[in-house]
């Protein structure tokens, strides 16, 4: 859970929990380091379509907890090069998806005119402030930022200062979308 991995199925995660168990787990992972290979099989959305539909729900309540001091060794053995890899592809198919989910609802409401929708983080580099430049119904402009975790919907994420700063700049159109 602390390291953004499923949870054992069958098993409630607890908030203490033995020393021993902290090795025990270091002891499994460093034997299987595939692990933490990402689930990301390929760098682009296969089988999406602007079709598809995504499900939207309330944010969840704040309740982050800082990883314990024990599990911070097991977290600094991995290759942060290597997580990182897998994030920006990770990152980059969020977006994706994001932008054929909202060129489909524009589409969807007879706003065809407003589908012209730019993927700024691509096209321009990432540092806007956002990742995707899209529209609302009446022609309004919305700027998304895209979030992408494999953890559940509580898994902690970075807004780096340049984001945060640009939210509170751009508050009538900068949205969050977490996928």
């Amino acid at each position: 859970m602390h390291l953004g991995m499923p949870c054992i199925q069958g098993y409630k995660p607890m908030a203490n929990f033995q020393r021993a168990l902290i090795d025990g787990v270091e002891r499994y992972l460093g034997a299987r380091p595939a692990m933490f290979d990402s689930p990301v099989v390929a760098t682009h959305t296969a089988g999406l379509s602007e079709t598809e539909s995504l499900f939207f729900y309330a944010p969840p309540t704040p309740g982050f907890q800082p990883t314990p001091a024990p599990l911070e060794r097991i977290v600094k053995k991995f290759d942060p090069a290597l997580r990182d890899a897998h994030n920006r592809a990770l990152g980059r198919q969020g977006e994706e998806r994001i932008l054929l989910h909202e060129r489909a609802s524009l589409r969807a409401a007879g706003r065809a005119d407003l589908a012209r929708i730019a993927r700024v983080a691509q096209e321009d580099g990432d540092g806007a402030g956002y990742d995707i430049r899209s529209f609302d119904l009446s022609g309004r402009e919305r700027l998304i930022e895209v979030k992408t975790t494999i953890g559940q919907s509580t898994t902690p994420f970075f807004l780096p200062k340049n984001e945060r700063a640009f939210a509170q700049e751009r508050t009538d159109a900068f949205r969050i979308a977490r996928l």
